[in-house]
């Protein structure tokens, strides 16, 4: 059996100090986000939680460290190009639906090639969202995303080979925190450069994850 080193992630948006507006049974609250202190990440097996070492993070994509002897269950998809993706193109969502612990499978289909942020949502944050963020990191997809979603992988089939084109990133929300039916997903061709990036080495097996 192979033995996988790193674990791919999304890291989801962070902000230094952010407000988020929520519709609540007494309204619409504003909740205030200060900037994180520290972070770690866990791996829970079982009961057991295991720490990861984070050995990279830029943007949305952090890669961690799988500590020896600890064995998870990967996806048999590899990476394609997202780069290629088109308008209408079909993809597929994998994910945990709402907090349920069977993997789910919707189909959907690409909206834009690149985000689209609301400049009057995010408020006076948007310049620092579209720094760290950048809109040509991420594409749009509709139909088939549901909370629960984020973090996980979507697939695209090219000539009958399914391929790992993205992750989920987030739902969209509008002004008073609804969700909208259209997701944030983070380009895998990205994701790549990346990692490459951080190994310094363009002979990067993406099968090591």
């Amino acid at each position: 059996m192979k033995t996988f080193k790193f674990l791919l992630i999304v890291v989801f948006l962070t902000i230094d100090k952010a407000v988020r507006r929520l519709r609540t049974p007494f309204g619409i609250m504003e909740i205030i986000f200060d900037k994180k202190k520290s972070q770690s990440v866990y791996l829970m097996q079982g009961k057991e939680k295991i720490e990861l070492k984070v050995l990279m993070r830029e943007g949305e994509a952090a890669l961690l460290e799988l500590p020896f002897g600890v064995d998870i269950p990967a996806l048999s998809y590899g990476f394609g190009k997202s780069g290629d993706l088109e308008i209408g193109d079909a993809i597929y969502v994998l994910g945990y639906p709402l907090g349920s612990a069977q993997v789910n499978v919707r189909k959907g289909f690409v909206t834009d090639v690149r985000a689209l942020y609301f400049p009057d949502f995010m408020g006076g944050e948007y310049k620092q969202v579209k720094e760290e963020y950048p809109p040509e990191d991420f594409f749009m997809i509709k139909d088939g995303v549901v909370p629960g979603d984020s973090g996980g992988p979507i697939l695209a089939i090219r000539d009958g080979k399914r391929e790992l084109v993205g992750l989920t990133s987030a739902v969209a929300l509008d002004f008073s925190g609804q969700l909208l039916n259209f997701c944030y997903v983070l380009h895998s061709d990205k994701i790549l450069d990346k990692i490459k990036r951080f190994f310094e080495n363009d002979e990067f097996e993406n099968d090591e994850l």
